[in-house]
């Protein structure tokens, strides 16, 4: 009896030691939070888009004002565009108040300065040669996909007048 207790003893020790060691074939485990893994690094970030700017895009000319008056154009000279290009040039084609388009290739540029600011500068054969007379139109957001491009204009030994463009994106 006294043996059987003995082999009883010396198996349980045996099971309990052998319960009681670490185990490294563990499929996964848990890391430490608070532990870093050599070689491995956040990701970082996506960058944000960056944005395009408004003018971007193909705009017909809506309407213009003068003084807040709106100068009547037909539905032939609401087909005239103007292409606003990422690189800072433009392109426009000009329909005539009679429907015929202007043969020829009128080119310009423009340039953000900020603020709501627009440098535009066309040919000056343009039937919109007057972006030139200003250095900058102040931009205004009426709702989405138009503008109003506004400007105090002074000639020498004239009144002040105020012009503003309406132009709706395509």
């Amino acid at each position: 009896m006294k043996l059987i207790k003995q082999l009883l003893l010396v198996l349980l020790v045996s099971t309990l030691s052998l319960s009681c060691s670490s185990d490294d074939s563990t499929p996964y485990s848990i890391p430490d939070p608070n532990t870093e893994t050599p070689g491995v690094t956040d990701p970082e970030p996506e960058p944000e888009p960056e944005q395009k700017d408004i003018m971007i895009g193909i705009w017909n000319i809506n309407e213009l004002y003068l003084n807040d008056y709106a100068l009547l154009l037909n539905d032939c000279e609401k087909q005239a565009t103007i292409t606003f290009n990422e690189d800072g040039t433009l392109k426009e084609h000009i329909v005539e108040d009679d429907c015929a388009v202007r043969e020829g290739e009128f080119t310009g540029t423009w340039k953000n300065l900020e603020d709501n600011k627009y440098q535009i500068r066309v040919d000056k054969l343009s039937n919109n040669s007057y972006f030139n007379d200003v250095d900058y139109y102040t931009l205004e957001v009426i709702e989405e996909g138009k503008i109003k491009l506004t400007q105090q204009i002074q000639h020498e030994g004239e009144n002040s007048y105020i012009l503003s463009v309406e132009l709706l994106k395509k």
